[in-house]
């Protein structure tokens, strides 16, 4: 099995059909034809099919698909760490981020990074980590940062904490509930809440469950972090936010902190990693720059 073969089976499954595939790789057809015909032969399996609509992936293609996707990424990953260590390229890497990470690490991380590396090529994904560490695990991303699930952790990932960040309630500043003690007074409130697509977390209302109250009946979920935060700024909605976006001061200067009696829950922001793939020169500095700037973010806290 050809490294040329893994790329041809993931141009076609990616492009839908065999042109797209070969006008992608600027290669022939009948290169791309033969070249999946070849590594059919060799699995004795048959790995695509064509159908109304287009070259789609066997059951066998499915299966194999998550296997080649990460070899195929992975063999990447290594000619580009020998081209780093060469010298002869500046490199590249790839991560996802959760909101808060953006916010609070990845702007002093990057100042850093490119003060080491300014030409080296950087995607970020915005994301959380329920969505972004499928993408790791596949081998598109080099690490996550975001928070811990709930549920035990796949051995496949390491993880390791950056920064503890705290629930608040809040709401555009002079809201006309800003003065509230307690949970208890914003049983009637309006919230908005950031929930974004596939996350099965639910802080309002299980915070008021919790505490022994009835959940707000009034509640707008948006999967959009920059929707969510532009409709607090501008309506009678209340939040849930997190006290060191509050410590922003673009934030403090649209939002406000309600001052209440019940210690609403922490969360942790913490870099995740592949523990079986070594990351490259380039992904290792970045992720370090991602620990200074939460040693550094602490520091200030304090």
């Amino acid at each position: 099995m050809r490294i040329t073969q893994l790329r041809d089976f993931l141009a076609v499954v990616d492009a839908g059909s065999i042109r797209g595939a070969a006008r992608a790789l600027e290669v022939t057809q009948p290169a791309i034809t033969r070249s999946i015909r070849q590594l059919e032969a060799e699995l004795q399996a048959k790995l695509l099919e064509r159908s109304g609509r287009g070259v789609l992936p066997t059951a066998n293609g499915k299966a194999f698909l998550l296997r080649a996707r990460a070899v195929y990424l992975e063999m990447q990953r290594m000619r580009e760490e020998q081209a780093q260590l060469a010298g002869s390229s500046p490199g590249s890497v790839a991560f996802g981020a959760s909101p808060q990470a953006m916010i609070h690490l990845v702007p002093q991380a990057l100042e850093q990074f490119r003060r080491q590396h300014p030409q080296a090529d950087v995607r970020i994904v915005d994301g959380l980590a329920h969505v972004l560490l499928p993408q790791l695990r596949a081998g598109s991303l080099d690490f996550v940062i975001g928070s811990r699930p709930q549920d035990k952790l796949d051995a496949r990932f390491t993880y390791q904490p950056l920064f503890t960040n705290q629930i608040v309630v809040g709401a555009r500043r002079g809201h006309a509930l800003r003065h509230a003690k307690s949970l208890a007074e914003l049983t009637d409130a309006q919230w908005v809440i950031f929930t974004p697509s596939g996350w099965a977390g639910a802080v309002i209302p299980e915070i008021f469950v919790k505490n022994g109250l009835q959940p707000p009946k009034s509640v707008v979920r948006s999967d959009s972090y920059v929707a969510f935060l532009s409709i607090l700024a501008a309506t009678e909605m209340v939040a849930p936010l997190s006290r060191m976006l509050l410590q922003q001061p673009l934030a403090r200067s649209f939002f406000e902190e309600f001052k209440l009696k019940e210690r609403l829950p922490e969360f942790s922001i913490g870099l995740f990693r592949l523990a079986d793939s070594p990351a490259t020169p380039v992904a290792t500095d970045l992720a370090a720059a991602m620990r200074s700037a939460a040693r550094r973010l602490t520091f200030k806290r304090q």
